[in-house]
């Protein structure tokens, strides 16, 4: 049980996706103490999982290269539908448990396919708790054992899911919604008692609040999925989440800009408001919103999420190293922060729609890279990043690799598998010594002596421990 100042961290391990094959600072079948609330990875993405126009339906589902934890990525391609919702005709009734034959049917609906598969794991790791799983037959027999996380609704497990379950369950699987399908690590907050309040100084950024009812259709066949922006929405925007273009996604703003309003959670609309956790010693701003009010309809389950610390490698110092170790900013012909033509005098600046910010930054031959300045951590020591990149390079071809090197400390080099797509970036896990807590860090991420790098949109920082 989570409440204020205990909390809960969920992460999670991903293979040829987010982060290639690594694990983040903990499984998403884990979860572990931590100072507030709860942290996840999201990974539903919009390809994957919920989508308003489709419907959680058979032949759609969550994304293998998505996650939970609060490493968001559920994807709309595979998930839910305005005709449908939860319902029988997807091979889920919820009126009954997930664990009884009429709750969760084996031979039609979700359980038939790999995507609708995914999606029951993203539901089942909302609904359970850690310790618990769901073991259900797909049509031929073959027996799938989903695992808990979150456990907002372990009743689930053998009983109907009520509008309470139905309300919290559709905040965490919104919450986690990429419409990328990219793994970025999360913080949630909520009232439920699964989830609880507190900020982390690993998640600074207040990304928005998700509320209302997807589990069904309502009375006008339609999804009742909101979110509302935090003050954070629009900082070091990253791909599939607020502030993204995301496309097909199970919700809409609750006070768009488009009526006249600003979007934003903590502001009162005429047509509703959210009522923020209150402030506790040392806070300035809210952990979130305790129930959110639209149209006259409360819904009392949402679920606020915050992003962690990003710096994006467009806003990096490029240079390289020269033959003695000696690093030069613009070295080597490669620039970045400053520069406005893409490819004119050593831009190495690449403009893409699906990468953080629009951008990336490539041609990093042997020995070139960027130079992260006043990186910020909270604990000095060991720390893990996570760097996002592209690879283009055709799958099973030869590695490029990564070198890192943080406060003129030791070479840390990583080889970097091929996956064959230089516009959608995933991500590793890099464990790096040497870190001072507070501001003053000095981060190189270069390709090393006698490789080319992938090319790099952007690092976050996530506690080792």
């Amino acid at each position: 049980m989570a409440t204020k100042g205990t909390g809960m961290f969920v992460g999670i391990l991903v293979c040829g996706g987010a982060l290639g094959c690594q694990q983040t600072a903990a499984s998403p079948d884990v979860m572990e103490a931590k100072s507030a609330a709860l942290t996840s990875s999201n990974g539903l993405s919009s390809i994957n999982g919920l989508n308003a126009l489709n419907g959680f339906n058979t032949t759609n589902g969550l994304n293998s290269s998505n996650g939970l934890g609060s490493i968001n990525g559920f994807n709309t391609t595979n998930g839910f539908n305005t005709t449908n919702g939860f319902n029988t005709t997807n091979g889920l009734n919820i009126a009954n448990g997930l664990a009884t034959a009429n709750g969760l049917f084996s031979t039609n609906g979700l359980m038939t396919s790999d995507g609708g598969r995914k999606t029951i794991s993203y539901l089942v790791k909302c609904a359970l708790p850690t310790g618990r799983s769901l073991v259900k037959q797909d049509q031929f027999g073959v027996s799938y054992t989903f695992p808990g996380s979150i456990g907002l609704a372990p009743q689930y497990e053998t009983a109907g899911c009520n509008q309470a379950c139905a309300e919290a369950l559709s905040a965490c699987l919104m919450a986690h919604v990429n419409s990328s399908g990219v793994h970025i690590p999360l913080w949630l907050d909520g009232p439920m008692a699964a989830v609880g309040w507190g900020q982390s100084p690993w998640f600074p950024t207040r990304e928005g609040t998700f509320f209302g009812q997807i589990m069904v259709t309502n009375t006008s066949n339609n999804l009742d999925g909101y979110y509302c922006d935090g003050p954070g929405s629009d900082q070091n925007v990253v791909p599939g989440r607020l502030g993204f273009n995301q496309g097909a996604v199970p919700y809409s703003n609750s006070f768009p800009k488009t009526a006249g309003m600003d979007g934003l959670c903590d502001t009162s609309h005429s047509i509703g408001s959210c009522r923020n956790h209150a402030l506790t010693a040392g806070e300035s701003t809210s952990d979130g919103a305790e129930a959110c009010t639209l149209n006259g309809k409360t819904w009392n389950y949402p679920i606020t999420v915050w992003r962690g610390i990003t710096f994006q490698a467009e806003d990096a110092e490029g240079g390289g190293f020269d033959t003695n170790g000696n690093w030069i900013k613009g070295g080597m012909g490669l620039v970045t922060n400053g520069c406005t033509t893409p490819g004119l005098n050593g831009c190495a600046i690449v403009l893409d729609s699906k990468n953080g910010m629009g951008k990336r930054v490539g041609y990093l031959g042997p020995k070139k890279g960027v130079r992260f300045a006043n990186v910020k951590v909270a604990v000095g020591g060991t720390n893990n990043i996570v760097v996002y990149f592209t690879d283009g390079d055709a799958t099973g071809t030869s590695n490029r690799y990564l070198r890192f090197r943080v406060n003129g400390g030791t070479n840390t080099d990583v080889a970097i598998p091929a996956n064959g797509n230089w516009s959608n970036p995933v991500g590793v896990t890099v464990t790096l010594p040497g870190f001072n807590a507070g501001t003053n860090n000095t981060i190189f991420v270069t390709a090393d002596d006698s490789h080319a790098a992938p090319d790099l949109d952007w690092i976050e920082i996530v506690n080792a421990s």
